[in-house]
C-alpha cells in the first residue's frame, strides 16, 4: 500500500476504486479504498503499487502533480 499526503484538488470530480494515481503522469498504483479515520481534518485515499514506494525513490518535490484516471 502507499499514500500520497496532502493532495490539494483544484477541481472537483469523483476518484472510484480502481482508477489509476498517476505522479507526474507515470502510474504508480491504482485506488483500492478510502479511510475516513481523520475526518473531518482529511480523508485517507488508499492505492495499490507493485513495488514499495516513497518519495526519495520517486524523486519526489514539492508541488508535483497527482492526477486520478478511470482504469
Amino acid at each position: 500500500m502507499g499514500a500520497v499526503a496532502f493532495v490539494e484538488f483544484i477541481t472537483g470530480g469523483i476518484i472510484r476504486e480502481g482508477d489509476a494515481v498517476l505522479l507526474s503522469r507515470k502510474k504508480i498504483g491504482e485506488i483500492v479504498g478510502f479511510d475516513e479515520t481523520h475526518l473531518p481534518n482529511h480523508y485517507n485515499i488508499v492505492f495499490r503499487s507493485n513495488e514499495l514506494l516513497t518519495g526519495v525513490s520517486l524523486g519526489l518535490r514539492l508541488m508535483e502533480k497527482v492526477t486520478f484516471r478511470p482504469p
